[in-house]
C-alpha cells in the first residue's frame, strides 16, 4: 500500500488552467465544444473508477453528454496515448503514484484531487445509508 496516494482527474498540460480547473468548468458550453466527451477509465473495480462514476452522477456530466467507460488497463493506456498524440482535450482519471503522470504531460486540477474524492465519497456514502 502506498502512503499519500491520490485519485484525481487530469487534463493535458496544453489545456489552459484558466479554462479548466474544476469539474464545474466541464459544463461550460465553450469547454464542451472543445473536449473529447468520452472518458476512458480503468477496471470496473478500481477506486478511481468508482469515484469517477460518483463524480459523473454528482455533477450531472452524463446528462451533458460526457460518457465514462471503464475498461482494461490496455484500453486506458491506449486512450491516454492516442489522445495526447492527437492533442485532444480529454479527461484522464488517474492517481499518484502512477507512471503515466511522469513527464509533466498531464495537469491535475485543483478540485479534482484527494479532497474532491473524499468529499464525493462521503456524499455517496451518506445517500446510500439513508
Amino acid at each position: 500500500m502506498y502512503q499519500g496516494a491520490r485519485f484525481f482527474w487530469a487534463v493535458p498540460d496544453y489545456v489552459p488552467a484558466t479554462e479548466i480547473h474544476s469539474i464545474a468548468d466541464l459544463a461550460r458550453p465553450d469547454v464542451m465544444k472543445t473536449m473529447n466527451l468520452s472518458i476512458q477509465g480503468i477496471g470496473a473495480g478500481a477506486a478511481i473508477t468508482r469515484l469517477s462514476e460518483i463524480a459523473m452522477d454528482e455533477y450531472n456530466l452524463e446528462e451533458l453528454g460526457y460518457r465514462f467507460q471503464p475498461g482494461s488497463q490496455g484500453e486506458w493506456i491506449a486512450a491516454h496515448d492516442a489522445a495526447l498524440a492527437q492533442r485532444q482535450r480529454f479527461i484522464f482519471p488517474t492517481w499518484t503514484p502512477q507512471y503515466l503522470n511522469n513527464g509533466g504531460r498531464l495537469r491535475r486540477s485543483t478540485i479534482l484531487c484527494t479532497c474532491w474524492a473524499v468529499r464525493i465519497a462521503v456524499r455517496w456514502w451518506r445517500r446510500t445509508r439513508g
